[in-house]
């Protein structure tokens, strides 16, 4: 299977020079996409050029730029419209692959009676080429002595859109299915899967560490579900099936349904936004570092739904990584730690009345969602629970949704 480029690494090169647009602008709304001239080099915006050398150190000199903002040298990009932002560049892979999938698969089936059969089935695959963002204008140790000179200081990010991320996934599927027979039909399914990449999804560069160790990167992918469960069945009620008149038309043909999910928590990572020294701990001027293991490991000693709503660990359970040269990259995993369980239930009921003197029929239904209202919290990672910088550090505060009960009429016809 294959999957053509990613669309965004091409339509945002539109901000690299000779122009540059946004859709909106501090502290001027510009159109979008409006094609705006910006001076790159010793040129001004209408195109005429000064009588300058091309710096990348010192104070920018172009139009509208006021001394002292520390935007270095004249090459980069600049308008006033657009604040006094130093000038990124967006960078697609010019040697870059599509995207593509091996699939394998072995199964069995066994029938153990006329309408119940049991399945075993190992899934496998790898994603080659996977979309990776990376802000490669970056330097290791470059805020040690106190300045921030990237690794070409005439410009902000150079974020490189490549399609070099790798994926693996391994499954287990177990199912048990009864046909439908009697008045009901059923099945029971469990999934034992890993699923694993170095990105799972083409931002990855606000989260990679270094730009130039994507092995570090290796780990659960952020979809990555261990367990998980299902169990579905459709039930008649026998109940005046046989009945005519209007006790069957109120009373017969009544059918409920339910659905239950029960899943293992999603991955999460920990990490900090802070910048140097309290966190970017290896001092490139990114801040989405991981510190070092904490002394329990990769199992927090309390997993509770109380320990990820109160806080599942605190900040100062993660070491900083340090080392003489002023910065160093911390041991901890990408998606180390997992998210709280998932369970629900939903149950429908339904009954179909036909309409005299025609074809056309009217279904009721009654419906209600997670209808044990249990509480299913989101994985702290959701609203910053993930980040050491953050006061909810190690907490759950957002869950889904409770119960939900709806009811509707559906004409057939």
């Amino acid at each position: 299977m294959y999957e053509r480029l990613f669309n965004n690494s091409i339509t945002n090169i539109r901000f690299n020079p000779p122009y540059y647009s946004f859709a909106v602008a501090n502290p001027v709304q510009v159109g979008s996409q409006a094609g705006i001239p910006i001076a790159y080099g010793p040129m001004n915006p209408d195109g005429t050029i000064r009588n300058e050398p091309i710096t990348i150190t010192g104070d920018n000199k172009n139009i509208g730029v006021t001394p002292g903002l520390g935007v270095l040298g004249n090459i980069i990009g600049w308008n006033p419209k657009f604040g006094t932002s130093q000038q990124s560049l967006r960078v697609p892979d010019p040697y870059g692959s599509d995207s593509y999938f091996h699939n394998w698969f072995a199964g069995a089936q066994i029938q153990l009676s006329t309408d119940l059969a049991v399945e075993a089935n190992y899934v496998g695959n790898v994603g080659r080429n996977l979309g990776h963002l990376v802000n490669y204008n970056t330097v290791e140790g470059d805020l040690v002595d106190g300045k921030l000179d990237r690794l070409n200081p005439a410009f902000g990010g150079i974020n490189f859109r490549a399609m070099n991320a790798h994926s693996k996934y391994n499954g287990m599927q177990l199912s048990l299915n009864k046909r439908y027979s009697h008045g009901f039909t059923g099945q029971v399914s469990y999934t034992y899967g890993h699923a694993y990449d170095n990105g799972s999804d083409v931002q990855v560069g606000a989260t990679q560490m270094d730009a130039y160790r994507p092995d570090l990167e290796w780990g659960p992918a952020d979809f990555d579900l261990r367990h998980r469960l299902v169990i579905n069945w459709l039930f008649e009620i026998p109940g005046f099936k046989d009945a005519s008149g209007l006790t069957h038309a109120l009373l017969g043909g009544w059918q409920v349904n339910g659905i239950t999910q029960w899943q293992t928590g999603y991955p999460f990572t920990v990490l900090t936004t802070s910048p140097y020294p309290t966190g970017d701990y290896n001092a490139d001027g990114s801040n989405n570092d991981r510190p070092n293991m904490p002394s329990f490991g990769l199992n927090p000693p309390d997993t509770s739904e109380s320990a990820y709503i109160n806080g599942l660990f605190k900040a100062s359970d993660f070491p900083k990584p340090t080392s003489a040269a002023g910065w160093a990259l911390g041991n901890l995993p990408r998606n180390a730690y997992r998210g709280p369980h998932y369970k629900t239930t939903d149950l429908s009921l339904f009954k179909t009345f036909q309409l005299p003197g025609n074809r056309s029929r009217i279904q009721f239904r009654a419906e209600a969602f997670n209808i044990f209202n249990s509480a299913n919290l989101q994985v702290p990672g959701n609203n910053q629970g993930n980040n050491l910088a953050n006061a909810n550090f190690g907490k759950s505060t957002q869950s889904f949704p409770g119960r939900e009960i709806q009811f509707a009429l559906k004409f057939l016809f």
